[in-house]
């Protein structure tokens, strides 16, 4: 009998919050290097999960996802923490890059992120995990590089807040 170990995953870890004051109430954003293009077919399957300090709860999100050419995605995001003080969404960027916002009920304040890609046996997970990079992490109130979110080019909706500011 074959014991299947589970695939190592690439791990970023980020200190919360982002901003040299020690506190931030707005929202973090993650930009992937993952663009939406001709020919770009990436799947990924990122888990945010840390401790929010403020919220006193930990918290672990899965996101998964499916980057098929210029104007498609495939999008699932979902807490595994019941109660969780911080939930995501996931946004397209002005310049085509995919975006992840963070946001808390309380401010970030001495609070930890791993950012983490599973790798999975497809050759499109496989791409997904090669380019695998967080290329900025702010904190704002508004979506940063633009602020499409994915449920407007989605074959399937997704739950997205309402308070996407458009312009």
């Amino acid at each position: 009998m074959e014991i299947l170990q589970r695939p190592s995953a690439l791990s970023r870890i980020f200190p919360l919050p982002a901003d040299p004051t020690g506190f931030s109430s707005a929202p973090v954003h993650l930009k992937t290097n993952w663009r939406f293009a001709e020919g770009v077919n990436t799947m990924y399957h990122v888990s945010l999960r840390g401790y929010h300090f403020r919220g006193g709860k930990p918290f672990n999100i899965e996101c998964v996802g499916y980057l098929y050419g210029i104007t498609h995605c495939y999008e699932s995001v979902q807490s595994l923490v019941t109660g969780s003080s911080v939930t995501a969404q996931a946004y397209r960027a002005r310049d085509d890059f995919l975006a992840f916002r963070l946001t808390a009920t309380a401010d970030w304040h001495a609070s930890t992120l791993t950012c983490e890609f599973l790798p999975g046996g497809t050759q499109y997970m496989q791409l997904g995990a090669s380019t695998f990079e967080i290329s900025a992490i702010v904190h704002s109130q508004e979506n940063l590089w633009g602020c499409e979110t994915l449920s407007t080019i989605f074959f399937q909706p997704i739950s997205c807040s309402a308070d996407y500011i458009t312009r």
